[in-house]
């Protein structure tokens, strides 16, 4: 576009009469506007933040395809206004004029700038772009043979009616014969040669950077399929590991290849299925069906987990059909002892009620729970090299285990001493005093509810 204001400043360096050089500088402003008003709509597309939010939403429509591929056709051949316009004007005196032949060499070099810019334009189909190209070649060819030629005819004159052309002596009875024999022998062939040479070779290019495009794409799409189902299998090996190992102790072992922790206040229970094997045994024709009831119950129990008012408590496996759980201990999280606490417990009430919701759905058979509860000093670690085992040990784990085994049906049993913290958060009700192995007498209450 900018190459008007070469075509005018030529042409009022070279005619001493007043240059008609506003149609290429109307060219020049009308281009340049345009092209401003396409780098802010994608400035817009790549920093949607500095603009408006109306004005941001709608430069997206430029990221579709057919309207790139318009835009750029518009950016390579919107130069061609300048070569009709050069060559429906004669300049000087005609075609023997320095200024007219000026802008008759310029506008072919335009037009081979046309052609060649639209190598840079990868992403616009070779075929759109290859039609432009002929368009922009023939359309130079006729305007130059045919219409400059009818405009400059009148305006070429002669003292005699024999002038000398390329070395030539030429005899011809018109001026509009001799013009148009020196363009039919000269201007035109020539024109046609190197404009189709230069055809021939941007077919090639642009093919090619065209399949290069092509292939780049395909590549970007399936880099981009592998990176996504890279991230979806990675995803897989971390959910896999964090059903396995908390996601804190997970991170230490990644940096020391080992983890275990003291902690001084853990809340630990352990909830029975006191006759699940009398269930087995009944099903005993179907294991399968016995594993995908206590399948299901399992499964319950840890979707309750995923609630955020139970974000304390972490199950730690499965011995059977008993369910055992822990809170407090995550080290990175510092919160008062009470308040993990009470979530075991509103956890270890809720896992009761789920399992009555269970029983109204399985006819003929009544499963029974039971749960020891205790807190207190626990070491949480993983155990192993391969098929890792996160556990937790201690005299609190054992305790909370013989509350379990010596507890009742449907009730939370736990030591006496655990009401030092926990009896003004909930209800209880004496129990017996029990024998509990390597701990003597020891008295117990049941956990009836919260106040």
């Amino acid at each position: 576009v900018g190459s008007a204001i070469n075509l005018s400043s030529g042409s009022a360096f070279t005619s001493g009469k007043d240059p008609l050089y506003k149609s290429w500088l109307t060219i020049f402003i009308i281009g340049l506007v345009l092209e401003i008003i396409i780098l802010i709509f994608v400035i817009a597309i790549f920093a949607p933040k500095r603009f408006p939010k109306r004005f941001a939403s709608h430069a997206p429509f430029f990221i579709n395809w057919y309207v790139k591929s318009f835009v750029a056709l518009f950016l390579i051949y919107f130069p061609m206004t300048i070569v009709i316009v050069s060559l429906i004007q004669c300049y000087g005196s005609g075609f023997n004029s320095l200024e007219d032949l000026i802008h008759v060499q310029m506008s072919f070099y335009i037009t081979i700038v046309v052609l060649i810019s639209s190598i840079n334009f990868m992403e616009v189909s070779y075929i759109a772009k290859m039609i432009g190209g002929v368009c922009s070649a023939g359309l130079t060819v006729l305007l130059v043979s045919g219409i400059h030629l009818k405009v400059c005819a009148t305006k070429l004159e002669f003292e005699n009616s024999t002038a000398v052309f390329n070395n030539r002596t030429l005899v011809l009875d018109t001026q509009h014969e001799i013009l148009k024999n020196y363009y039919n022998r000269h201007v035109t062939p020539e024109a046609v040669i190197l404009l189709l040479l230069i055809l021939s070779l941007l077919v090639v290019v642009n093919k090619m950077s065209e399949v290069s495009v092509r292939l780049s794409f395909i590549g970007r799409i399936e880099a981009a399929a592998k990176k996504q189902f890279t991230q979806q299998q990675k995803n897989q090996v971390e959910w896999l590991l964090y059903t396995i190992i908390p996601p804190h102790v997970a991170m230490e072992l990644r940096k020391t290849g080992r983890y275990s922790c003291n902690h001084e206040c853990v809340g630990v229970i352990f909830a029975s299925i006191v006759n699940f094997s009398d269930f087995s045994c009944q099903r005993s024709e179907n294991e399968e069906d016995s594993f995908r009831v206590l399948n299901q119950i399992i499964r319950e129990f840890d979707t309750l987990l995923n609630k955020p008012c139970y974000s304390h408590v972490e199950k730690i496996k499965t011995i059977g059909s008993t369910y055992m759980a822990v809170s407090g201990l995550n080290v990175s999280r510092k919160v008062h002892p009470i308040q993990h606490l009470v979530q075991l417990v509103d956890y270890a009430l809720k896992i009761g009620d789920v399992l009555r919701q269970i029983n109204a759905l399985v006819p003929g058979f009544t499963f029974l729970l039971r749960i020891g509860f205790n807190y207190g000093p626990v070491t949480s670690g993983a155990v192993g090299s391969r098929k890792l085992m996160y556990d937790v040990w201690g005299d609190t784990v054992n305790v909370a285990s013989r509350m379990d085994t010596t507890g009742q049906v449907f009730k939370i049993q736990m030591p006496e001493i655990c009401l030092r913290l926990l009896s003004p958060v909930i209800r209880w009700e004496m129990n017996r005093e029990i024998n509990i192995k390597g701990k003597g007498p020891m008295k117990t209450v049941f956990i009836t509810g919260r106040r």
